[in-house]
């Protein structure tokens, strides 16, 4: 039924690593079970790395992120284990397509926040464990570059030169750029010295929410001509007017609708940030994103390019990309 490029579920379950827990989802946006009888084509697992105090609120204020990620990754490996028949850890276009006709989800393991990285020969170590996919900073300067900033859009420093060393050998192994969370002059760095397309997992139109973590008209052009793809993002702050209040189908549309006038029918698509954003949402839960799906059908957008947002212009992508 759909693609959805980021969620940070496993924050939800990493302490106690219990199978049948993020299988039912009942203390999460998603549970897997839901995926499953929706027919979810496949869901990027999002391994944020947290920070020391979200660590030891975890009891896990020793563990190093390379420790943390492989923690992660073993958990992937035991939901397969449990639900064989039902998913699959999977890194690549032709293991997707393997699974989507069995009727399996594919589970796309991704880091968020490329902290860990420390020299260019750790992005052949991420590709051997199966990571798909890194988005390059979270909120914070790293090693490889600068952050947006709530304040404002005058950064200047982006990509640092690990960072650009980085972009060619994830281009090399074949693991996906994310630039959501990048400043202005770290999309730029992407943009001028990648040669494939890349992704901005779940980041949505500045001209509707004015906020330095969404994408502007011309970031949205650029990735459009490359041939990128761009998730909508659910977080009230980057999606409503009044992020206190409830934020409706009503205001996603209106993100997709600026997305798709700007960016062309094939940038966009579902990054829904579930289990990492906060406030009152009316997509709360996986049934909710067909719910949505639906209702821009009753809007006037053509079936095709609903059919495009929901999972087409990933697999367009997956399909470029390796």
């Amino acid at each position: 039924m759909y693609i959805d490029l980021h969620c940070d579920t496993v924050m939800k379950y990493i302490k106690d690593l219990k199978t049948q827990e993020i299988y039912e989802g009942k203390t999460s946006h998603i549970g897997l079970k839901e995926l499953y009888d929706l027919k979810v084509k496949a869901q990027f697992m999002a391994i944020y790395l947290p920070s020391k105090e979200d660590l030891k609120e975890l009891n896990l204020e020793d563990i190093t992120d390379w420790e943390y990620v492989d923690r992660a990754l073993n958990f992937y490996s035991k939901i397969e284990e449990s639900y064989p028949d039902k998913f699959k850890v999977t890194s690549n276009y032709k293991e997707y397509l393997q699974n989507k006709e069995k009727n399996i989800v594919s589970l796309f393991p991704t880091i968020e926040d490329g902290r860990l990285i420390e020299n260019v020969e750790q992005i052949k170590e991420l590709k051997e464990k199966k990571i798909t996919l890194i988005t390059l900073l979270w909120n914070h300067e790293n090693g490889l570059g600068c952050p947006h900033s709530y304040s404002g859009y005058e950064e200047k420093a982006g990509l640092k030169p690990l960072g650009l060393e980085v972009l060619k050998e994830m281009e090399f192994q074949k693991i996906i750029i994310d630039v959501s969370h990048l400043n202005e002059q770290g999309i730029s760095d992407v943009l001028n010295n990648t040669t494939k397309p890349f992704v901005a997992s779940h980041s949505n139109a500045r001209a509707v929410t004015d906020v330095t973590r969404n994408l502007s008209d011309i970031q949205l052009k650029s990735l459009g001509e490359r041939g990128c793809v761009a998730g909508l993002n659910l977080c009230p702050k980057f999606s409503s007017p009044d992020p206190s209040a409830m934020t409706t189908f009503k205001d996603y549309e209106n993100h997709i609708r600026h997305m798709l006038d700007i960016g062309g029918e094939d940038l966009v698509c579902l990054g829904t940030d579930f289990d990492g954003i906060g406030g009152e949402f009316e997509i709360s839960r996986p049934h909710r994103v067909v719910d949505f799906l639906n209702y821009l059908n009753t809007q006037g957008l053509p079936a095709s390019i609903v059919e495009k947002i929901a999972y087409k212009n990933v697999e367009r992508f997956f399909e470029e990309y390796y």
